[in-house]
C-alpha cells in the first residue's frame, strides 16, 4: 500500500503526464519540479536552471508540434520514482521511442530528473544541445519570480 508521501508523488508524475501531453509547459516546469530542480537529459544536455528547462521544453515542442508521451510504466519507492515511456509522435506514425526517468522527489515535485533515451533516434533534438553553454548555467534567482533560491543539491 502506497503511503500519503508515494500517493503526493504518484499525482504529481499523473500531471507531469498530463501537462507535458497538453504541452502547458509553464504548469509542467513550474509545478512539477522544485524551483532549484536538476533535469538531464542524459547523454544531450543538463538543465540546472527553471528558465533553462522550460526554454529547451519550448524548443522541442516548435521542433515537434505533435510529441506526446505513453506512460507505460510507474514504480515508486518513497522519493524515488522510475518511469517507462514512450514518445510518440503524431506527424510520424512510425516513430516510437522508448525512454526512461529516474526521478528523486522533494516535498511532492521532481528534484532531479535523470531522463535516458536513444537521442540520435529522435530527429531535431540533439541539434538543440548546441545552446548547452547558455543552458547549463545556474542563476541565483528564478528569472520569472526573481525570488532567490539556493543552488541545485544533487
Amino acid at each position: 500500500m502506497a503511503t500519503t508521501e508515494e500517493e503526493r508523488n504518484i499525482e504529481t508524475i499523473m500531471r507531469w503526464s498530463q501537462y507535458y501531453n497538453t504541452k502547458d509547459l509553464v504548469r509542467f516546469v513550474y509545478e512539477c519540479y522544485t524551483r532549484d530542480a536538476a533535469v538531464y537529459a542524459m547523454g544531450a544536455a543538463a538543465l540546472l536552471t527553471s528558465e533553462a528547462f522550460l526554454q529547451c521544453e519550448q524548443a522541442i515542442v516548435a521542433a515537434a508540434p505533435n510529441r506526446y508521451l505513453r506512460l507505460d510504466h510507474l514504480r515508486i519507492d518513497g522519493n524515488n520514482v522510475t518511469i517507462e515511456n514512450t514518445l510518440l509522435d503524431l506527424d510520424q506514425a512510425d516513430f516510437a521511442l522508448p525512454w526512461a526517468g529516474v526521478f528523486t522527489m522533494r516535498d511532492g515535485k521532481i528534484a532531479v530528473d535523470r531522463t535516458y533515451a536513444d537521442w540520435a533516434r529522435w530527429p531535431g533534438v540533439l541539434e538543440l544541445s548546441k545552446d548547452l553553454p547558455v543552458w547549463d548555467v545556474h542563476t541565483p534567482h528564478c528569472e520569472v519570480c526573481r525570488e532567490e533560491r539556493p543552488a541545485p543539491s544533487i
